[in-house]
């Protein structure tokens, strides 16, 4: 039987090694050590290698470090250039041998210690931290205009600009950083005009232009103009504070009137163009469902985050994938993972925005798919039973309890004739599930969360 074994050691002040090997030759434990030369080979005769520096390391080392290990002067030949005629990776080697001495003063190797911490301490704060896509400027050759589409000819230059109908921007040959600018200016006709459009859609349903992807001069003209453009002028006032812009109109007569009118009014103006009425409209999926969790109690207000997902995603095949993420049926639906050509079934039924293009418009419809995934999702049917024992622990009485849920869901107290009609739902409840008082409130508590008025704004 023949084995090798190898050993290794320090020896000297100046760390050489010299490693040997022991070669067991029989069964009896006879042995004889020889000196083993790493990189010699027993098949070329006369060919020794040596190493000429062995060092270790509990850190990745620099590249400056790498380039100066790789130079095979010694440090002393380095140090008889003239310092006027070296280089910088000779000037950087004679600064790390310096370093790496054993003579190095003690302040000197904390403040190395310390330096190296640092490093290490900021490289793992720049993994954790977010990160996000930017560019960067190049110089380019010119664009020209090829006539009649022909590629392989070319005559005029064109140069960034603007349209003629636009204010110019005050570069001459402007760049990205200098178009955001140009934007942002206050004279700008467009970009507080269209902001406001967009938030005017989120509050009301509809914007002032119908289009709201395609602000320009072949869309129809904007309604109530001049209330358009005072809104603009005072977002731009408010310094772009989206927040104080909003409360501005929420709190407006015009956005707090009643929704509800007569049917003569209605016939005249369907979509509430004229603003005679206060908005009525089906809240977004993503309210829909924060909103269950928020009157149940169940909702996690953590704000940022990594992604959650709110129900296992199946593949084509039926195989369920197994995503990086945590599975939390109690984040706002701002935080969940959205697969963008397999939305969870609730937000594809609730016309959720194909994210495969960009799209700025609302589409609201109301198909019987919604009120079988409101009335018997899994997640909101936890958030029943939940608003189902706030309603009990709420008050003493009965009555007080079902006032409590109603005003919580609609944001108002109810008639008594809602009053009476709720007392008749949870009795018959009660009967059904032969006196199961958790079923019959949970049963009532699912009924208040699909009311009309808790689904829509108005």
């Amino acid at each position: 039987m023949q084995g090798l074994a190898y050993s290794a050691s320090l020896n000297g002040s100046d760390d050489s090694m010299i490693c040997t090997h022991e070669v067991t030759n029989d069964s009896a434990g006879n042995a004889g050590k020889a000196p083993l030369v790493l990189g010699g080979s027993p098949l070329l005769a006369g060919f020794k290698g040596q190493l000429r520096d062995l060092r270790f390391y509990d850190r990745e080392i620099t590249v400056d470090e790498v380039t100066s290990l790789a130079d095979a002067r010694d440090t002393a030949e380095i140090a008889a250039i003239p310092a006027a005629s070296r280089t910088a990776t000779e000037n950087r080697t004679l600064e790390l041998a310096f370093l790496e001495s054993n003579s190095l003063p003690g302040p000197v190797k904390e403040l190395q210690r310390k330096k190296f911490a640092a490093e290490d301490a900021l490289e793992t704060a720049v993994a954790k931290a977010p990160t996000s896509m930017v560019m960067r400027e190049v110089s380019m050759a010119p664009t020209r205009i090829r006539p009649h589409g022909t590629y392989d000819v070319m005559t005029d230059a064109v140069y960034s600009g603007t349209p003629e109908v636009l204010p110019p921007m005050s570069a001459e040959n402007p760049d990205r950083l200098h178009l955001a600018r140009w934007l942002m200016e206050p004279g700008h006709p467009l970009t507080a005009r269209v902001a406001v459009n967009r938030l005017w859609q989120w509050l009301w349903g509809k914007g002032f232009v119908d289009s709201p992807e395609n602000f320009g001069i072949q869309c129809a003209e904007p309604e109530h103009l001049e209330l358009l453009d005072w809104l603009a002028t005072e977002y731009v006032r408010l310094d772009w504070d989206t927040k104080a812009l909003v409360k501005l109109i929420v709190t407006s007569r015009t956005f707090r009137q009643d929704s509800g009118t007569s049917e003569e009014a209605w016939n005249l103006d369907p979509d509430n163009r004229q603003l005679a009425r206060g908005p009525r409209y089906r809240l977004p999926v993503s309210t829909v469902r924060d909103q269950a969790l928020a009157l149940s109690g169940r909702l996690d207000e953590t704000v940022g985050g990594p992604p959650v997902i709110i129900d296992d995603v199946l593949a084509k095949d039926g195989r369920i994938v197994k995503l990086p993420y945590e599975k939390s049926d109690r984040r706002r639906t701002v935080y969940s993972f959205w697969k963008r050509n397999a939305p969870h079934p609730m937000l594809a039924v609730f016309d959720v925005a194909d994210r495969n293009q960009c799209d700025v418009r609302v589409r609201r419809t109301n198909t019987p798919l919604q009120a079988l995934v409101t009335l018997n999702a899994p997640d909101l049917h936890a958030s029943a039973e939940d608003f189902a024992k706030r309603m009990r622990e709420s008050a003493s009485g009965e009555d007080e309890q079902l006032v409590w849920a109603w005003q919580a869901c609609t944001g108002r107290e109810p008639s008594q004739r809602e009053l009476a009609r709720m007392r008749w739902t949870l009795k018959k409840y009660h009967e059904m599930y032969e006196g199961e008082e958790d079923l019959a409130w949970t049963a009532l508590a699912n009924v208040l969360l699909n009311l009309d008025a808790t689904l829509s704004l108005e």
